[in-house]
């Protein structure tokens, strides 16, 4: 493994800092070109890509009765993110769910998406009590079910290599949505409202998102 000879906290990874853009930025460039409509390079709370016309509930174009076809169906955007959870609440499994789930429809709501379901991934070390998996769920599911969006797969592992002795707990939630229109951060533009911009985005979404009953 190469070495960098730079520590995550001074270089501020995870925690917006200069040095969080820069690694962000490098790792798109690893990444390199996609197809998608919003990747890494965006630097957006979420990935996105466009489905496809004759996957929509509408598919292609229909021919009407005068033989003219009808308007195709509005385009539509598949949205994904995912969400760490803070490794300071290894001991609060049920707060870790609950915040961790909220941050990943967050992430969902700002890019314009109506968020459809959820899923997660748990990792607990040998010692870890086995309930904390049960409380972690807990967390995730009561954010699920004050909005409506269902918790539908995951997984759990045991933490491997040196940390497999202790208590430790980390793991993450992802959510997928729908959208017909997006915002990301690459189109925003000098003077404008800021979807992504903490106040704007409490001020244009807070009226539409069910999740303004846990912030």
């Amino acid at each position: 493994m190469s070495h960098s000879g730079v520590r995550m906290g001074e270089f501020g990874v995870g925690s917006r800092g200069s040095g969080d853009f820069y690694t962000h930025e490098k790792i798109a460039e690893i990444i390199g070109r996609t197809n998608a409509i919003a990747d890494s390079s965006t630097l957006s709370d979420s990935g996105v890509v466009s489905l496809p016309q004759d996957e929509q509930n509408g598919h292609e174009a229909q021919k009407g009765q005068n033989g003219q076809k009808k308007a195709q169906t509005k385009q539509k955007y598949i949205v994904v993110t995912v969400d760490g959870m803070h490794s300071r609440l290894s001991d609060f499994p049920f707060l870790a769910g609950f915040h961790v789930a909220r941050a990943a429809l967050r992430d969902v709501y700002v890019m314009g998406a109506k968020p459809l379901a959820l899923f997660s991934d748990i990792h607990v070390a040998d010692d870890g009590d086995v309930a904390k998996i049960f409380e972690h769920i807990a967390g995730i599911s009561a954010v699920a079910e004050a909005v409506g969006v269902p918790l539908v797969t995951g997984s759990t592992l045991r933490i491997g290599g040196d940390s497999v002795i202790g208590t430790r707990m980390t793991g993450c939630v992802g959510a997928v949505g729908v959208a017909s229109q997006i915002f990301t951060k690459s189109a925003a533009q000098g003077g404008r409202c800021h979807p992504h911009d903490r106040r704007s985005r409490r001020r244009n979404y807070i009226n539409h998102c069910p999740l303004q009953r846990l912030l």
